[in-house]
């Protein structure tokens, strides 16, 4: 049985509007790429925020079996100020800052660990390229990579392809393989739509407000539940195949 990263309990929160969630019990493994599926302002990023500690339940517990600073999330939205002038190899150096090493930016050791991050997400030939002339997708990637630089062992990104095209969707997959086999980097990925990483997954969750679904995806199907998007902008996990 692998390692149980993150476990919570009975976790309940509750905003000042009323709003509220809850986990009776959800484990994050070792060794696992997590889904976490749910319709927008369901509570999944909240969830997150709980488990990451950045918010605290009224009750329930949440406990970390690793070192957070082992721990890297990729919030939704990030908001990066305009005419920047930075190089993507830069902004991915920025995610050094919390190491040991980030008042020795220019040692090999760093700027290998900056490249090998850009290569992992399909950027190493646009290392040089200022950040503002980059795709959308191509920013988006370049966020994740400063991320994974510190080489984490838990990733949670929320909401990672809103935005890119296809090509860019098939990079990110691969990237996502990649540090499962190759770093043993375990990902909770947060999607609206996860049609186009479905193949990937070893387990998912629905939540909404609360955890309707632990499992894989086979297991979802059983029960007539399908991923992906719906003409009307309805996730089709929410509508029984017939």
């Amino acid at each position: 049985m692998n390692k149980v990263l993150v476990q919570c309990n009975d976790l309940k929160y509750s905003y000042p509007s009323g709003f509220s969630i809850q986990a009776d019990q959800l484990n994050i493994n070792e060794k696992e790429i997590l889904g976490v599926a749910g319709p927008n302002g369901a509570g999944k990023s909240t969830l997150m925020k709980l488990l990451l500690g950045l918010l605290r339940p009224n009750s329930g517990s949440v406990k970390i079996n690793l070192d957070k600073n082992a721990i890297a999330y990729v919030p939704q939205n990030i908001k990066v100020a305009k005419n920047i002038p930075a190089s993507a190899f830069e902004i991915v150096s920025l995610g050094l800052i919390d190491s040991s090493n980030w008042l020795s930016f220019n040692n090999k050791k760093n700027n290998e660990s900056v490249s090998h991050a850009l290569e992992t997400v399909g950027l190493a030939h646009k290392s040089n390229n200022q950040f503002e002339e980059l795709s959308g997708g191509e920013k988006q990637r370049v966020l994740i990579a400063k991320a994974l630089v510190n080489n984490p062992k838990l990733l949670i990104l929320d909401e990672p392809t809103v935005g890119l095209d296809t090509k860019s969707q098939e990079l990110f997959s691969d990237a996502l393989v990649h540090l499962l086999e190759d770093h043993q980097t375990s990902i909770v990925l947060i999607e609206h739509d996860f049609a186009h990483v479905e193949d990937i997954l070893d387990r998912i969750i629905i939540f909404n407000r609360e955890i309707q679904f632990d499992g894989t995806i086979d297991g979802l199907k059983e029960k007539g539940v399908n991923l992906g998007s719906h003409s009307h902008d309805l996730p089709v996990w929410l509508e029984r195949q017939t």
